[in-house]
């Protein structure tokens, strides 16, 4: 890192959060445009596949705060043909 960059980076410390998110947002409007090359399939399924994992152990987390927990999930839930809930769901009867 260069004295130059240093001070800078000092000087930046210093500054109070709001000062420091503003003139983060100006460093970022003067950067150059950047580009990253081609996104390949490889790393869209593979993104895919994460946020998909995300949303599947969300909806299981959700399920269970609410008493629908178990292995059968949103499929043993009412209305698909599920039996129905040991108890509602906080605030529903």
């Amino acid at each position: 890192m260069s004295t130059a960059t240093a001070k800078l980076l000092s000087a930046f410390e210093a500054l109070p959060v709001e000062e420091k998110q503003e003139f983060v947002r100006e460093v970022i409007n003067h950067l150059p445009p950047w580009d990253s090359g081609p996104l390949g399939d490889d790393l869209a399924a593979a993104a895919g596949d994460a946020l998909a994992e995300r949303l599947d152990e969300e909806e299981r987390a959700s399920w269970a705060r609410y008493g629908f927990g178990g292995a059968a999930g949103f499929a043993a839930s009412p209305g698909f043909g599920g039996a129905p809930p040991a108890a509602a769901p906080p605030g529903r009867s």
